[in-house]
């Protein structure tokens, strides 16, 4: 059984017009691909499915690929979000900087950029988004890693 968030049923239902008895297809985020017959798809009501199949896909990548990033001023990290998103990156770890806006609220909306550029490229792996760390903090979480590399 599927059940769907308001907003992901507001836009199976309302924007690409699926009714009862369609067959979509929908992921997780964390490499399953479900295909999801809706037995539920009313106003106002989250729209439900039964899960016909569901399939899952190794990471494609032969490198997994954490991006640390000082946080761009403005809507710049809302589009490296989405772009980097699109091409693969695992993870992704914003840098608080000296002249680093608040990032709460930022980070929800970056989740939701995430979710949205999965859909568009057609991946099956949502990126970690950690919360902003300070450079110090990034160094330490990058000693996991077999490969560390720094542009500035």
């Amino acid at each position: 059984m599927a059940i769907f968030t308001p907003e992901e049923s507001h836009h199976i239902r309302d924007v690409l017009r699926h009714r009862q008895g369609d067959i979509i297809k929908a992921v997780d985020g964390e490499g399953t691909l479900y295909e999801i017959e809706l037995t539920r798809c009313e106003k106002r009501k989250p729209v439900e499915g039964k899960i016909i199949a569901s399939q899952y896909f190794e990471d494609d990548l032969t490198t997994r690929v954490t991006l640390a990033c000082a946080i761009p001023k403005k809507n710049r990290m809302d589009i490296l979000v989405e772009k980097t998103t699109e091409i693969g990156v695992a993870e992704i770890i914003p840098m608080i900087t000296a002249r680093t806006e608040n990032t709460r609220a930022r980070i929800a909306r970056w989740n939701k950029i995430a979710i949205n550029a999965i859909k568009q490229a057609r991946r099956y792996h949502l990126p970690v988004i950690h919360k902003a760390h300070r450079f110090d903090e990034v160094l330490d979480m990058l000693d996991t890693h077999d490969i560390g590399v720094i542009a500035v």
